[in-house]
């Protein structure tokens, strides 16, 4: 919730939210994200992982 209202996040940025939940404190790497949370290789070039966050931080 933000300011009284549910925020209603999309499937990837929900299973972002849950691992950032789970690795409280720890730094991970763009590469390891997109591993993890999108189950693909990583081939540096892609800015999904930086767009999600920047949703999840709005």
């Amino acid at each position: 919730m933000k300011n009284d209202q549910v925020i209603e996040l999309k499937p990837k940025e929900l299973e972002l939210m849950k691992y950032f939940m789970q690795h409280v404190n720890k730094i991970v790497s763009k590469e390891k994200l997109y591993d993890t949370v999108w189950r693909e290789d990583y081939f540096g070039s892609d800015n999904t992982v930086m767009v999600h966050i920047r949703r999840l931080r709005e």
